[in-house]
């Protein structure tokens, strides 16, 4: 099975765009900067900013959030990857990959309160450090991977569809009502399926991390030599 099998959004945060072909751009709702980041640029959040996209994933059971995250100052309780309502998306029924306290420290946490489990990291997560967080429903179970390998599982094995309703959002919940998150996010993926372990460690890529649905025109291309001629549309997929 390819990595894009079931993609349903990939954004390489050096803009708006979704690489992956389905056309979900991005809205930036108040002035998300773009900066250097893990691959390429990143979005970097403030705290009163965010950017939504329109996809609903209603019904799904198996999904996977992936996303390469650096922390900021005052992270804590932050939902920076949600699929959820407005308010408090994890307990109104979203899905949400956000940090947790446990003062003093900060975890990643995955999961929604409509199944009635949220999964919480064993790592610590620390500010100003890149981490890859990928979290993984399948079969009712959840999985939190960190850097490329699981890092913790769940001990539910509830099964209960997305409620879903409201668009995915980076940065705070839905509305900006919710979790404001400070710091940076890049290669950001949404699947409609469970990623297999193998493919959490080929997204990571040896902490080089991986672009998804890259389709170079020929604008992009740097060389060309002989002759060569183009029909209809042509694709390459890295």
């Amino acid at each position: 099975m390819a990595l894009t099998d079931n993609l349903q959004a990939f954004y390489k945060l050096s803009d708006l765009t979704d690489s992956s072909g389905n056309n979900r751009t991005l809205t930036n709702n108040g002035n998300v900067s773009f900066a250097s980041g893990k691959l390429g640029n990143a979005a970097v959040f403030d705290g009163s900013n965010w950017m939504s996209a329109p996809i609903n994933q209603t019904g799904i059971t198996d999904y996977t959030l992936a996303c390469w995250v650096k922390l900021g100052a005052n992270s804590s309780g932050s939902q920076f990857l949600v699929n959820g309502l407005t308010g408090n998306a994890w307990e109104n029924g979203g899905i949400t990959l956000d940090l947790q306290d446990k003062y003093p420290n900060t975890y990643a946490n995955f999961g929604a309160d409509s199944f009635g489990y949220g999964l919480n990291s064993q790592t610590e997560l620390s500010t100003d450090t890149w981490y890859h967080l990928v979290g993984v429903r399948s079969n009712g179970l959840l999985k939190i991977y960190i850097n490329g390998s699981v890092d913790c599982v769940s001990e539910t094995t509830d099964n209960t569809p997305i409620p879903g309703g409201s668009p995915i959002s980076l940065g705070q919940n839905a509305d900006g009502t919710y979790g404001p998150f400070t710091g940076a996010l890049d290669a950001v993926g949404i699947w409609n399926r469970a990623l297999s372990d193998a493919e959490v460690a080929a997204l990571y890529n040896n902490g080089n991390g991986l672009e998804l649905g890259t389709t170079p025109t020929l604008n992009t291309l740097t060389m060309i030599q002989g002759n060569a001629k183009f029909y209809g549309k042509v694709k390459f997929v890295g």
